[in-house]
């Protein structure tokens, strides 16, 4: 028997320090003792106490983003920061209002929002610390080799021009048009995202996606456009986890799709198909966000690309992820011509409405059935419940005497967290527009039953009730998400 050689000694030492640290992390956690994790890519900032705050982190890029336009404001969030987690959604109202008056205003805060952002978040590796935008100029080696996999499907085939699953069945065509007109006629939608749905069911031949080139940050998110893209021939680039059961679903889609998946590997294919491949790709936006960036800059070359920012996680978590998402995107932006950027806004935020959806709104109030005027009554009698009100647009004028209509529609219970993540979004979208020329989709998608969603108990019921308030519909995921890829389309 061949002896031991000091190397394989050596492994074999520390294959068994790792299994007996394995061991004693379940021990600890079976104790109800937590084990941290060293901090290892994109992190919030420590603090002075030496944590990590996330509330401090948020309240603090809140106040940046309103400094030069209204030094008040920016005084005040300041000092209701040490109770943000309570505060934060009347300020993001108050934001929002200050955006809207003017364009200057709009351009100048979603700035500052983004600078601090980007200069007070951290990326750690190796036990180093430094600023994310330090970190993204720092890493450029390339790290990734390139999967693709070319769909056998026949374009065209067993697609019936734009569809839409609903309630049991798939709506195209005249039944399309008529459900459309239904939802606008009800208040359900808005009679500009009626009038993009028909033209999306009129005009067939937008549906030719072969010379589409499209990049998804969370490839498997539950609403995002990944299977309607690939079943119209879009070139999709995917970038999710590398967890094998993923990619063995998107590859999977993929091949039996006319379309064409480009993603990431952490080896060369080597002739590696199916579940060979889903093996070896992917990659961790929070750890590897340089990198992503570096290889994103390689593919298809020459090509207009958009870059759609989809992945999510719950709680501080998804502000690292959309702040890794937008380090990404603002990078290929500098770097690369015509490139276009895509969100999915929540309906849970705060938004500028139009003049025809105020005056809906007045409408369906008024005719609300005399059920709902004893209920209101009702809770407020009821102990420690706060009485319901009216949750009416707020009217801004901006500094050409144009009226806007802002609807605060915030839910506290989601969190500051949440809110900056979805912020940081808006104040890219602005920023790219303007600055930069980009295209920008950034369409409000319905509330809808995802998992993410309804594994909350609060916001199942939520969702159970609320079609009971006319016109308030809560969508299955497949309607949302073939609808938010129609508009993305338009």
């Amino acid at each position: 028997r061949r002896p031991r050689t000091s190397r394989a000694c050596a492994v074999q030492r520390i294959d068994c320090l790792r299994a007996a640290e394995r061991q004693e992390e379940r021990r600890r956690m079976a104790k109800g003792k937590r084990v941290e994790r060293p901090p290892e890519g994109v992190e919030f900032p420590l603090a002075e106490d030496g944590r990590r705050s996330t509330m401090g982190f948020n309240a603090g890029a809140f106040e940046a983003s309103v400094a030069k336009v209204d030094a008040a404001l920016a005084a005040e969030i300041r000092s209701v920061a040490p109770k943000w987690r309570k505060k934060y959604a009347r300020y993001v109202v108050e934001n929002v209002k200050v955006s809207s008056a003017s364009t200057k205003n709009a351009l100048t805060i979603a700035k500052a929002g983004l600078d601090y952002l980007h200069d007070h978040m951290v990326f750690v590796r190796n036990e180093r610390s430094m600023p994310l935008r330090v970190a993204m100029n720092e890493f450029k080696q390339d790290t990734f080799a390139t999967g693709v996999v070319k769909g056998r499907g026949k374009f065209g085939a067993g697609v019936n021009g734009f569809e839409v699953p609903y309630k049991g069945k798939v709506l195209s065509g005249d039944a399309l048009l008529v459900q459309i007109d239904k939802w606008v006629h009800e208040g359900v939608i808005e009679v500009s995202c009626g009038h993009a749905m028909n033209e999306m069911v009129r005009n067939e031949g937008w549906l030719d996606l072969r010379d589409t080139y499209f990049v998804m940050l969370g490839a498997s998110s539950a609403m995002g456009p990944f299977e309607f893209l690939m079943n119209h021939g879009a070139n999709v680039v995917a970038v999710d986890i590398d967890r094998p059961h993923i990619w063995n679903k998107l590859i999977g889609i993929a091949e039996k799709s006319p379309g064409t998946l480009t993603f990431p590997l952490k080896q060369a294919a080597g002739g590696a198909k199916g579940a060979q491949l889903a093996e070896i790709a992917g990659c961790n936006l929070l750890t590897q966000t340089p990198e992503i960036r570096n290889w994103l800059l390689t593919v298809h070359k020459g090509k207009p690309l958009g870059i759609g920012s989809y992945a999510y996680l719950d709680g501080a978590l998804f502000v690292k992820l959309s702040m890794s998402m937008d380090a990404i995107a603002k990078d290929v932006i500098a770097s690369r011509k015509n490139v276009s950027l895509a969100y999915l806004c929540t309906p849970t935020d705060c938004h500028i409405g139009t003049s025809a959806a105020n005056a809906v709104a007045n409408k369906t109030y008024r005719r609300s059935p005399a059920w709902q005027s004893f209920l209101t009554v009702l809770v407020s009698m009821i102990p420690g419940m706060k009485p319901l009100k009216r949750n009416a647009y707020k009217h801004v004028s901006d500094d050409s005497g144009n009226t806007y209509h802002i609807v605060d529609a915030i839910v506290h219970e989601q969190g500051p967290n949440y809110i900056l993540a979805k912020r940081l979004q808006h104040w890219r979208a602005i920023v790219s527009r303007c600055e930069h020329g980009c295209i920008v989709s950034s369409n409000i998608a319905p509330s809808t039953r995802t998992l993410s969603v309804v594994h909350n108990i609060t916001f199942k019921m939520a969702y159970g009730g609320m079609g009971k308030f006319r016109p308030m519909e809560v969508f299955d995921q497949e309607t949302s998400s073939a609808v938010m890829a129609g508009l993305l389309v338009y």
